[in-house]
């Protein structure tokens, strides 16, 4: 039971309907404080996770996002490209390069480069003084903290307008992130003037009457609440030192004999001393319940005092629990992390995290369209091929920026000793490593699948047809970041001569008959 709870005093006196509530209210608070508890310490928990697990990831992955962006740079301006295709490659380098602007996790040198590529396109303005150009830099990131900024106000809208029953464009005010209560103010007089202006249209004069004498009346009741919880403010500021002094007179540890209750007579003591510097009317009111228990009566007499007012503060203090537990919920990005739900928990946000750090593991590997399902594809068209004994070479570009291949992958691969080439250039036929590993092989056909297809897919096919190999390419196995640019160059591959098939076609038509031993292994593969 609470210290406070009066209910152990029923035999003396009954509790009348402000003590009853004044209960309610503190075991509720109690609830809300041990709520708040424990979300404070699932946020540190998964603060202090993301710092040592997370953020590394993400440090990876803005080294990969300037590997592209470098990688781009350098293709840019060292190939002809059609004009179609120039507008799409700049509006991604331009893309790339406002992302990294300022990014912490690059070098000078890395950051020497972004700027200089951010200002060829206009994304800062060129200029003779380095501190300009870093007062440039500094407005693009905090472009970017207010585009962050704009997010987290459009999730806290969203989550409002389905409290409401609204439209998110219903909501069309400013939302103030620290102050939510004057957002919430102006949606309670969008709310009266919509609801006045409905009952001027649809009630009859009689009805409109009624409803305005009611409304002045619901009215009336807030105001007198208001008024009553600021004399309960002013009353509190008057009692705070008057109860201290009373616990004190009670519980001091001077006047105790017994070792053991001296001992526990000083915590109390500085509990209360807490309590007063922090003006914490509850805690102080329910020390002084909790040392008046040898007097029942004195008990029941301390709830009885202002106790009308006493509930005000702490239904005000509720509120202020309240809010503040949702601002740690609502401080992260639930919609964006495929969580749709009314209410949380604290162990959603380990879920979360958990979402979070597969996501950035998974973008550590070229961000892929469909990146799933081609992973899968990819799966099992290698088992296919080595259940074919068919040999699979791996070509990794840029494996120090850009990551070694998945470990999905590389744990089948690495059971048959696949051998794994690193190379820098696009094309394998242009690194010599991989062009004599493929020319040993002595085969006319090389099946191509992987990332990203418009690169190093692509100009390794557009290579094998120059050095007359037939290139098969794997449709269904090969990916980009953008969609369009994995089309275009399936289609270019096409019509230079390349063969285009999927992952099951391409294992049943190297199997060719149901009699052939890797028959049941692809079989049970593409079910």
């Amino acid at each position: 039971m609470s210290i406070l709870d009066l209910s152990a005093y029923q035999a003396t006196e009954n509790l009348s309907p402000q003590q009853k509530k004044f209960n309610r209210l503190v075991n509720k608070i109690e609830k809300l404080q041990a709520v708040l508890e424990e979300w404070q310490q699932a946020q540190q928990k998964v603060q202090q996770e993301a710092s040592k697990e997370l953020l590394p990831l993400y440090s990876q992955w803005h080294q990969i996002l300037f590997s592209q962006l470098e990688t781009l740079w350098q293709y840019k301006n060292t190939h002809k490209i059609a004009r179609t295709y120039l507008q799409r490659l700049d509006e991604k380098i331009s893309i790339l390069a406002s992302q990294l602007l300022n990014n912490p996790n690059l070098s000078a040198q890395q950051h020497e480069l972004t700027v200089i590529i951010a200002q060829h396109y206009e994304l800062i303005e060129v200029d003779s003084h380095s501190e300009e150009v870093d007062i440039h830099v500094n407005d693009h990131s905090n472009q970017a903290q207010d585009a962050d900024e704009m997010m987290k106000k459009q999730v806290m809208k969203e989550i409002l307008a389905d409290q409401l029953g609204v439209t998110v464009d219903w909501l069309d005010f400013d939302l103030d992130l620290d102050n939510l209560e004057a957002f919430m103010e102006k949606v309670k007089d969008k709310l009266d003037r919509e609801e006045a202006d409905f009952l001027q249209n649809q009630l009859n004069e009689d009805e409109r009457n009624d409803y305005q004498k009611f409304a002045e009346k619901e009215k009336k009741k807030i105001l007198k609440k208001q008024a009553q919880l600021e004399e309960a403010k002013k009353m509190a500021e008057q009692s705070l030192k008057k109860i201290y002094l009373k616990i004190a007179s009670l519980i001091h540890p001077d006047r105790e004999q017994d070792e053991q209750k001296q001992i526990e007579k000083t915590a109390l003591l500085q509990q209360a001393n807490s309590a007063l510097e922090q003006k914490d009317l509850l805690t102080l009111l329910k020390l002084r319940a909790y040392a008046a228990q040898v007097d029942q009566k004195q008990a029941v007499k301390i709830a009885n005092e202002h106790l009308k007012l006493y509930n005000l503060l702490l239904e005000e203090q509720i509120e202020q629990l309240q809010f503040e537990v949702d601002d740690i919920v609502y401080s992260f990005d639930w919609v964006g992390s495929g969580f749709y739900k009314q209410t949380f928990k604290p162990i959603d946000l380990t879920k979360k995290y958990q979402r979070d750090l597969i996501d950035i593991q998974e973008k550590l590997a070229p961000h892929i369209g469909d990146h799933r399902k081609l992973l899968k594809k990819t799966a099992i068209l290698i088992q296919g091929l080595q259940a074919l004994n068919i040999p699979i070479m791996v070509n990794e570009q840029y494996p120090k920026g850009l990551g070694h291949t998945l470990p999905e992958l590389t744990q089948l691969l690495s059971e048959k000793n696949t051998p794994v080439f690193e190379k820098t250039t696009f094309s394998a036929c242009d690194t010599p490593t991989s062009w004599h590993h493929i020319a040993q092989q002595n085969r006319n056909n090389v099946i191509l699948f992987g990332t990203e297809t418009h690169v190093c897919v692509m100009q390794t096919a557009l290579d094998l047809l120059d050095n007359g190999m037939q290139p098969i390419i794997i449709t269904d196995a090969v990916g980009s970041r953008d969609l369009y640019d994995r089309k275009i160059a399936i289609r270019r591959m096409r019509r230079a001569g390349a063969v285009v098939t999927t992952t099951e076609a391409i294992l049943f038509e190297l199997c060719r008959s149901s009699e052939d031993p890797a028959f049941k292994t692809i079989s049970a593969l593409v079910k």
